[in-house]
């Protein structure tokens, strides 16, 4: 489970595909029953799904830093940080930018 928009309530909950079915149930109304009982939004989704999601975000992230290594000056090592979570590169250096 993590929490997509907690100001929207909102939340993705990954199950195993064996308790799909299950956890949505017949026309939905697992689902619907949990979301009223949590008070959120609740997203379901197998682990494949899931996995799948992540593959396709890895590979336009993989893209994206191939992308900015090509640029003059800057080195792939550099691009791959701009892409660590929680660094800050690309605010440090949009900010920097602005500045100039």
């Amino acid at each position: 489970m993590s929490v997509r928009d907690y100001e929207a309530r909102e939340m993705e909950v990954i199950v195993s595909e064996d308790q799909l079915s299950l956890s949505i149930g017949k026309r939905g109304q697992n689902v619907r029953l949990a979301s009223k009982l949590v008070g959120w939004k609740l997203d379901i989704k197998s682990e494949a799904e899931k996995k799948a999601e992540i593959e396709v975000e890895m590979e336009r992230m993989a893209q994206a830093s191939r992308e900015l290594s090509s640029l003059p000056g800057i080195a792939q090592s550099r691009s791959l940080a701009c892409w660590t979570p929680g660094s800050g590169a690309l605010k440090r250096s949009a900010s920097r930018r602005s500045k100039t």
